[in-house]
């Protein structure tokens, strides 16, 4: 082996190689030698791998807004259904219904008075305040109940049940005769066994019909002859000739009618009695 000699050294007039940049950390990532395409930076890469948590989180809240999103507008609909349903449950047909009495009729009106009166309500009636004249029931009552005197009737608290007595028009379409006669087709009256005879001051009892449930509550039957103060233009004596079930007791037509379809409990204090109408 052979050693240069001192003075041996390189020409310095010797033209140099080109200078090579260094490659940019930004232009070649690390590993990326050998690859080609574009490639993510690495602050993208180290900031999801820092924030995995909140990314997945953020993700979970997105989609559920997007579900209550979608289920808030149908959740208010079924709402707004069910308060709709609640009030008319409640209401009932009263609250969108008009009542209108009139002094009691002569003695010998007939029912065309009643149509008559009918008539004259309705023409008042029309444009924005529009009655269905389909749904309008009508027909006579009396005021005040008669406490019925009979010995052997319900009285849950010593208090006698309470009758009072109305004409509807057109009831007998959503009833259903179970026994005996409606009113105006049964046979004459006649005194039943066990009972006071009819005199000329008192007159033959006034007959009626009575709901079969009502008769069950007050302790009724047919054939009955139930007594009670004195109504005027009417002997003080009544005789179920007739017993009647409702079809639909849910039906709008019985709303505000009263006890005709079952008997009811009222209250005097603490004392409880029945009313039948």
């Amino acid at each position: 082996m052979t050693t240069p000699p001192p003075s041996a050294t390189p020409d310095s007039s010797a033209t140099p190689a080109p200078d090579r940049p260094e490659p940019s950390p930004a232009a070649v990532p690390s590993g990326a030698a050998g690859r080609s395409g574009p490639r993510p930076a690495p602050w993208v890469r180290t900031r999801l791998r820092a924030a995995r948590l909140g990314s997945v989180l953020a993700a979970v809240l997105a989609f559920v807004a997007v579900l209550l999103a979608a289920a808030l507008p149908r959740a208010q609909d079924r709402g707004a259904d069910q308060a709709l349903r609640s009030f008319l449950q409640r209401g009932g047909p009263g609250y969108t219904s008009l009542l209108a009495t009139a002094p009691p009729p002569r003695q010998g009106q007939g029912t065309d008075r009643l149509d008559a009166t009918r008539d004259t309500l309705l023409a008042h009636t029309g444009g924005s305040f529009h009655v269905d004249p389909d749904a309008v029931v009508y027909g006579n009552w009396t005021v005040k109940g008669r406490s019925l005197t009979n010995p052997g009737l319900s009285a849950p608290s010593g208090l006698p049940p309470v009758m009072r007595l109305l004409y509807v028009h057109d009831a007998r379409a959503h009833v259903r005769l179970v026994e005996g006669h409606w009113p105006q087709d049964a046979p004459a009256a006649a005194t039943a066994p066990g009972t006071a005879g009819n005199t000329a001051e008192d007159g033959p009892p006034l007959r009626i019909a009575l709901s079969q449930r009502a008769a069950r509550t007050i302790g009724a039957r047919l054939g009955s002859v139930l007594t009670t103060s004195p109504v005027p233009g009417a002997g003080p004596r009544v005789e179920v000739v007739g017993l009647y079930t409702v079809l639909d007791e849910t039906e709008d037509f019985w709303a505000d009618l009263g006890c005709l379809a079952f008997a009811c409990e009222y209250h005097q204090g603490d004392n409880a009695y029945w009313a039948a109408d």
